[in-house]
């Protein structure tokens, strides 16, 4: 299957993978710190995710910023 192949980490870097709700950003972030270097430039790509999520189920205030 192509996804698997995509979960192999590297030398070059480590892939995870991980089944959240979008709008726990607390979650996800944690979740990510497993993996992820915050101390280093990361990016979060959700192509086309976001447009699902209705305005009544946004929780902007839990948002971190």
């Amino acid at each position: 299957m192509h996804a698997q192949a995509l979960l192999k980490s590297t030398l070059q870097g480590a892939t995870g993978y991980l089944q959240a709700d979008l709008r726990d950003p607390g979650v996800i972030l944690r979740r990510a710190a497993e993996v992820l270097d915050f101390g280093q430039p990361a990016a979060v790509m959700l192509p086309g995710v976001l447009h699902l999520i209705q305005d009544s189920e946004t929780r902007a205030a839990s948002w971190p910023g």
